[in-house]
């Protein structure tokens, strides 16, 4: 599945400027593929 994440104020460098949301998302896929065991 996937899922598009708009980064608002940002430039091309997301995990210098948001890498609060770089961390989550992958979190998030981490915890998708765990939870698919």
């Amino acid at each position: 599945r996937g899922k598009q994440i708009i980064a608002e104020d940002c430039g091309h460098h997301i995990h210098i400027e948001r890498p609060q949301l770089v961390i989550d998302a992958i979190r998030e896929v981490v915890e998708a593929v765990r939870a698919k065991g």
